[in-house]
């Protein structure tokens, strides 16, 4: 999955409309951003938080009190009333999902007041996109589980994350947490999952019915196939 563009208004240093896009280039993939001390490199990554989870991680273990306005304070304090949003564009080969969050806020730097929290959700379905939009934050199923589908919020922190952290990221005790994130991303709870389903199946028509040898051995090739699967990547991990 790669991040294709990302539209920034008026969020944080970000005053008026920003554009970025990232490399997608398999031969050239890497995309470096250079900026002095408070440019809003990291906050470029909180972008991307708040814009598909709703909330800034980076902010609320660093800078707390930072989060009590996400507006640029110059564009509020001009004109006392200010249209944040983030928009993403992501996808394997091309540009598949759509992500856009919006709040509107007026008053002042140190008294913040939020209107109109609206979002909008898209992704590509043949030639043509199937879109959702809300006008509250506090209802966003399908745009939650657009964002489930691609990066579940539970292992986000294993994509992404700030480069000066780093040393936490790797520090002695953090093995459990990394493994759990693997397992996570390869599904291997899901092949888990489906391993007991059909072993549990199998046992019930052994039991209760006969003359279902095929069915019985359809499943049995099932388990075996799964549990391949999961040693593989159990292997590779």
């Amino acid at each position: 999955m790669k991040i294709y563009k990302i539209e920034l208004e008026n969020y944080r240093q970000y005053r008026g409309e920003h554009v970025v896009e990232p490399s997608t280039d398999d031969a050239h993939n890497l995309t470096i951003i250079l900026g002095a001390m408070g440019a809003g490199k990291t906050n470029l990554l909180n972008a991307i938080n708040w814009c598909l989870y709703g909330n800034e991680p980076s902010l609320e273990k660093t800078s707390p009190e930072l989060q009590q306005c996400i507006a640029n304070e110059k564009e509020l304090q001009d004109k006392g009333h200010v249209v944040v949003r983030v928009r993403i564009w992501m996808g394997i080969n091309q540009p598949e999902y759509f992500f856009e969050r919006t709040i509107c806020i007026s008053g002042s730097p140190t008294h913040p007041e939020e209107h109109e929290k609206t979002w909008h959700a898209a992704y590509l379905e043949g030639n043509n996109w199937k879109s959702s939009s809300g006008l509250d934050w506090g209802y966003m199923t399908q745009f939650n589980n657009l964002v489930s589908n691609i990066l579940p919020e539970g292992i986000r922190s294993f994509f992404f994350f700030d480069g000066e952290r780093l040393n936490d990221f790797f520090r002695k005790g953090m093995e459990h947490e990394v493994k759990e994130g693997i397992i996570k991303v390869c599904q291997i709870e899901l092949l888990d999952n489906c391993i007991d389903h059909l072993t549990s199946k199998s046992r019930e028509l052994r039991r209760g019915v006969k003359g279902v040898s095929s069915e019985i051995k359809r499943i049995s090739d099932e388990i075996e196939t799964l549990a391949q699967s999961k040693k593989e990547l159990e292997k590779g991990n």
